[in-house]
């Protein structure tokens, strides 16, 4: 870890995977690594500090695992909230405010390169969101500020979407086709393992 980049990430992993029919957690790489070891590993390797934030029944099953019991984990206790409150569950966790990534368990892919492209970009937006071919795709990063407005709000929890609509933001085209890798069914898991990344 360089220790020079001074971002948070927070790994979104609290869904219940209806549509998958296994935690994605659980899900492999080519490589044979969990996709949660796999995004953990990248993103230490890039700096940050990192926390997965998890429902109950995987907050358990993470934690008895040996290949994955060094994740920092985050409670999200009730996941039907929606995606806004997971998020603030894990801002809540993280060591300060710096700017955080935000990704996915659903997407595996994490690259140096990526990450720097977009740390670059932030400058005074409150979030910028990588694009390949005006498809927007992750990690996404928001900045300072935009981890403490999340973290000053109150119930009832906003939409995730909505309140990105209200904040400025700027989309970043990268030559990263893989960003927009959206693993939710046994089919696009079969497409991914068949696929070169």
């Amino acid at each position: 870890m360089n220790g020079l980049h001074h971002t948070n990430a927070l790994i979104l992993a609290a869904g219940h995977s209806s549509r998958m029919g296994t935690p994605k957690w659980q899900l492999r790489m080519p490589s044979g690594e969990f996709f949660a070891g796999h995004l953990f590993r990248r993103f230490r390797e890039f700096g940050c500090n990192v926390r997965m934030v998890v429902n109950s029944d995987d907050f358990a099953a993470i934690s008895s695992n040996e290949e994955l019991k060094n994740i920092p984990l985050v409670l999200n206790s009730r996941p039907d909230l929606g995606r806004f409150y997971s998020l603030r569950c894990g801002l809540e966790q993280l060591p300060d405010a710096s700017p955080c990534f935000i990704h996915n368990i659903d997407n595996p892919f994490v690259e140096p390169g990526l990450l720097d492209v977009l740390q670059t970009a932030l400058g005074d937006h409150d979030y910028v969101l990588p694009e390949y071919q005006g498809r927007g795709g992750h990690p996404l990063l928001i900045s300072r500020e935009m981890v403490l407005q999340v973290l000053q709000q109150k119930e009832p929890w906003p939409d995730l979407r909505g309140f990105m609509g209200n904040v400025h933001g700027k989309r970043v085209p990268v030559d990263f086709p893989e960003i927009l890798f959206n693993i939710n069914t046994p089919q696009d898991y079969r497409h991914f393992r068949e696929s070169e990344i």
